[in-house]
């Protein structure tokens, strides 16, 4: 009874463990040492903005990914693969036609669609923020108002500072714990036999 008791509570134990959101869970490159995060479904940039910058992992604070280097954007597409119509934290809402990162990074690289970025230029419109063209090959600038189809999701970049982890993952400390509990009631078994 006290095996099928040890079972079950560590089936339990491991379900709690895998029940995790978006992407599985985030994943570092060891090019800058931060953590990146693909979040799928229909989003307005202000909202995935909000939720980005509200997001923590490992006790580092996110944002909307910030791509600095072609280095960084090949890790990520080579990473997580198709990325068209993810949102990512540029924007130039505040001097149109200056970008900048969220983060306030210099905006020193670019990969922009060609005749990217047009600010709308097939219609009346405004498009301040920054994502992965929906069509593929390059960079779009994108309005707060799209359709489903032109947004794929967003993408969260954990900043980890030093490229060192601040808490060991939660995830780890609960598998040793249960590995310890699994031990302890094996050996209490041996001493009954």
């Amino acid at each position: 009874m006290k095996k099928i008791a040890t079972i079950t509570f560590s089936i339990i134990c491991m379900s709690l463990v895998a029940t995790k959101p978006s992407f599985a869970m985030p994943i570092q490159w060891l090019g800058n040492g931060n953590y990146y995060d693909l979040v799928s479904g229909f989003y307005y940039w202000t909202d995935a903005n909000k939720a980005a910058s509200e997001s923590t992992y490992l006790g580092f604070s996110g944002h909307l990914a910030t791509l600095t280097s072609s280095a960084e954007e090949t890790w990520l597409k080579t990473t997580f693969g198709n990325l068209d119509g993810y949102l990512l934290g540029g924007t130039d809402m505040e001097t149109e036609g200056v970008w900048t990162w969220v983060t306030g990074e210099t905006w020193d690289y670019t990969a922009w669609r060609s005749e990217e970025p047009n600010d709308g230029a097939y219609g009346n419109v405004t498009e301040d923020y920054l994502q992965f063209h929906p069509a593929g090959g390059g960079w779009n600038d994108i309005g707060d108002y799209n359709s489903p189809g032109n947004v794929s999701g967003y993408i969260v970049e954990y900043e980890s500072r030093n490229g060192s982890n601040a808490v060991p993952e939660p995830a780890t400390m609960l598998l040793f714990g249960v590995g310890l509990t699994g031990m302890a009631f094996r050996k209490s078994d041996r001493r009954e036999s």
